[in-house]
């Protein structure tokens, strides 16, 4: 059985995004990619998007990024519930 993987990319550069999803894609198979494009957008995603059991979330981030950096988003993921 394959796990049922989901990919959010948070990363302010838009060609770095479009390469990375290509990336995932054709070497690994993963469809479900989503982007946000800086930390604050990546909180709120979480936040709106519910992960079942069955699923696993890779979130690839990038540090240096305006509005949230990388930094303050783990702060703000680390006091997200769990649920």
């Amino acid at each position: 059985m394959r796990a049922n993987y989901k990919v959010l990319i948070i990363d302010d550069n838009i060609i770095d995004q479009i390469v990375t999803k290509q990336l995932l894609r054709k070497t690994l198979g993963i469809t479900e990619i989503s982007t946000a494009n800086n930390g604050k957008e990546g909180i709120q995603w979480l936040t709106n998007y519910k992960i079942s059991a069955e699923e696993s979330l890779i979130i690839l981030l990038d540090i240096k990024m305006p509005e949230m950096d990388g930094f303050e988003f783990l702060l703000k993921y680390e006091m997200l519930s769990e649920e």
